[in-house]
């Protein structure tokens, strides 16, 4: 049993299994390894309450999205903060968020509906509306295409522009 010591809103495995985290109420997110469950690192939240987290394709980074917006990048391996973006239009709380491959873009999606694919810098580069509130994304493997999953049964295909330099 992994007691992370707080209520748990969001958890999950890195691909190939040997990391585990999971993200409480109060923002702090505890890395594991999973056999035999036992604690590996523990992640201080600069930002509010984590609501979704994800792994990047290949283990390294570990993404929190937080009741405020904002999405913080760690270093799955060392435990250690790489980074917190600041949406350029925060919205709602995110219930889910994906990495892009390269951990290039990120997409949130909440309540209201709406998918925000931001660029690593925090720039949106396309909200799309799902019509229903969205528990679920993820991007295809060379990163063109977002895939939402919604409260609705639905799941939607949703062609993104071409990745830009910053600038």
């Amino acid at each position: 049993m992994c007691d992370h010591g707080e209520p748990v809103r969001a958890v999950g495995f890195s691909p190939c299994g040997t990391k585990l985290a999971t993200a409480g109420a109060a923002g702090v997110t505890r890395l594991w390894d999973p056999r035999p469950a036992r604690p590996s690192g523990s992640l201080e939240p600069p930002a509010a309450s984590v609501q979704a987290l994800a792994f990047s394709r290949d283990g390294t980074l570990c993404t929190t999205a937080h009741r405020d917006g904002s999405l913080t990048v760690w270093d799955a391996d060392r435990a250690t903060l790489l980074g917190r973006v600041e949406p350029d239009d925060p919205g709602p709380p995110a219930w889910c968020v994906t990495l892009g491959p390269y951990a290039q873009r990120f997409a949130t999606g909440g309540a209201d509906g709406v998918a925000a694919v931001r660029d690593a810098y925090g720039r949106t580069v396309a909200r799309v509306r799902h019509g229903a509130p969205i528990r679920t994304g993820a991007f295809s493997a060379n990163g063109t295409t977002l895939v939402t999953g919604g409260n609705d049964g639905s799941a939607l295909l949703w062609s993104l522009p071409p990745r830009r330099s910053p600038g």
